[in-house]
């Protein structure tokens, strides 16, 4: 792995998540990004550190759209959100 390259530990869904919401595009895999799966539930996301920034910023606002339920407590989707935005923090 590069200097410039993070590898973060994440479930299959939470990949699946990040595609769906076109933060991952499939057509940037492998030059921008990469997953490796451990087993069928997780594996690690390797990508550039530079994109760690943007995507965080994009689940922030997904967060704030659809991930908290009416009495503002996280739903499933911002459960998994507030996990990846932690795990996609690169000091």
């Amino acid at each position: 792995m590069h200097n410039d390259e993070v590898s973060i530990k994440v479930s299959a869904h939470a990949v699946d998540h990040l595609m769906k919401s076109g933060l991952l595009l499939p057509a940037d895999s492998p030059a921008l990004w990469q997953f490796e799966a451990i087993n069928a539930e997780v594996g690690w996301l390797h990508l550039r550190r530079a994109m760690t920034e943007p995507i965080r910023d994009a689940l922030t606002v997904q967060l704030a759209e659809s991930g908290f339920d009416e009495a503002w407590e996280p739903n499933a989707e911002g459960r998994l959100i507030e996990d990846l935005i932690d795990r996609l923090f690169v000091p």
